[in-house]
């Protein structure tokens, strides 16, 4: 019961813009990280005398449980990175640009929300965009405003597992084409190959700090439990 809720819950972010889905995920995760390490069951001193072992040697010594804790605490956090980067692709659209035979080729990932886009494809007057080929594979798509220096895809009921490769030529090897989005339910961004990299690293981050924050917390305890 209480997955099924979390799963509408987050199903239903999909009408708020990345950055509130981002924040919510990471409250969610910083919230959880501080109350496990505030509130896990210390060791006492008495559960880690060792015989034959002095006093002093006790009160520096690290308890399994701690670091066992730690590692909790860690795989948390990893979880945090993950999430937030699946949020990511689970809610928007992603694009990666390459090279197919020659051709310059976009491919569009779908996200699992139902999305209506417009894609408006472009280079300067100067320049053409030539043998432009769309590949759809499970969706429904379509051309308008076709002119040599701009092109609009029209894209319906855009979701996974649905992906779209949009191969062309431009008529100046050094350019590619801008692209410029719009997306119905205006909550869905489509993000850059160069964007997506740039949250997956802040991503992870974020789980790094969060780490370090529970395990602070920890020692904090465990070096006022030993006095």
């Amino acid at each position: 019961m209480a997955l099924a809720t979390a799963s509408l819950g987050f199903a239903q972010l999909g009408d708020k813009p990345p950055s509130f889905q981002f924040f919510i995920v990471a409250l969610l995760a910083w919230v959880t990280v501080v109350l496990v390490a505030s509130f896990l069951p210390l060791p006492t001193a008495e559960s880690t005398s060792l015989v034959g072992v002095d006093r002093t040697s006790r009160r520096h010594r690290v308890p399994g449980s701690l670091i066992l804790y730690a590692l909790v605490i860690a795989c948390l956090s990893a979880v945090t990175g993950w999430f937030l980067l699946m949020t990511l692709c689970y809610h928007h659209v992603r694009v990666s640009r390459g090279e197919s035979h020659g051709s310059r080729a976009m491919t569009l990932t779908a996200p699992h929300m139902p999305v209506n886009l417009e894609l408006q494809l472009s280079v300067p007057p100067a320049s053409a965009i030539e043998q432009f080929i769309i590949q759809p594979s499970q969706v429904i798509a379509g051309v308008k405003n076709k002119r040599s220096s701009d092109v609009t895809v029209i894209l319906t009921d855009f979701h996974a597992p649905g992906s779209l490769s949009l191969t062309y030529r431009v008529s100046e090897p050094t350019l590619d084409v801008a692209l410029l989005p719009t997306a119905r339910p205006a909550g869905i961004r489509v993000f850059e190959e160069n964007e997506t990299r740039r949250y997956r690293r802040l991503f992870w981050l974020q789980g790094g700090a969060l780490w370090l924050v529970g395990l602070l917390i920890l020692f904090v305890r465990w070096r006022q439990a030993r006095g």
